[in-house]
């Protein structure tokens, strides 16, 4: 599965960094769930889950999640800075037992978070349009170093789900992007219920309203899947 999508949030936040101004709010995600069920998710996630499906909810227990953080949770192991993750399953949290659930601030794909650079990368003043690409892969051995979607049995049940942040020349779904020229902002490596062969995908948002009120604003969704 490859896609990409534009977005730009609506007002300026610093509140997670200095404490002062309104506090706008947690961010969004893109969620992808199961697709075993005939219909599609008719429940709600949560504000504090920036509108997910959690793991308690039969959709969200089977799922990839894309996060754009701009909010610290210290609950959720929350940097300070703006963050983006790879998180599955309906767990936002980025101090699991799993070693593979790491952030880090070098944001060259060696961890599945980023800590963005400057901090408050999504909410600056002046506010900036961003994008993301995103691309699974399935057939995958352990390291998800080679990736076959016709080898997709054990041992090479793996799938390699990578996300770049602010890349250029990336909207074309049709091709992979050269991961060599082009690194990758986030990647993780991970065995995926053989349910997601199917998927219903949605972005979900946790925002505050009134005088704190947020939004985000997504354009040039693009979704293609082989």
């Amino acid at each position: 599965m490859r896609a990409y999508y534009d977005y730009k949030f609506s007002f300026a936040d610093p509140f997670a960094l200095t404490s002062v101004g309104a506090d706008r709010g947690n961010g969004f995600s893109l969620q992808m769930v199961t697709g075993q069920f005939a219909a599609p998710p008719n429940t709600c996630g949560t504000e504090v889950n920036m509108g997910v499906l959690g793991a308690a909810d039969v959709w969200g227990a089977d799922s990839i999640i894309f996060e754009t953080d701009v909010h610290r949770d210290v609950a959720r192991a929350d940097p300070v800075e703006n963050h983006s993750a790879i998180l599955l399953d309906g767990f936002l949290d980025h101090a699991p037992a799993s070693p593979s659930a790491t952030i880090s601030a070098a944001c060259n794909g060696t961890a599945t978070g980023c800590r963005h650079s400057p901090a408050n990368k999504f909410e600056e003043s002046p506010l900036q349009a961003h994008n993301q690409r995103i691309e699974i892969h399935t057939g995958c051995n352990a390291a998800c170093t080679l990736c076959n979607p016709s080898a997709h049995l054990a041992p090479n049940n793996y799938a390699r789900v990578t996300a770049w942040i602010d890349c250029t020349d990336c909207k074309d779904t049709a091709i992979d992007i050269n991961r060599i020229t082009t690194v990758p902002t986030i990647q993780r490596c991970v065995v995926i219920n053989p349910v997601l062969n199917t998927v219903y995908f949605g972005f979900t948002g946790g925002f505050r309203s009134g005088a704190s009120q947020q939004g985000v604003t997504l354009t040039n969704l693009h979704v293609r899947s082989e």
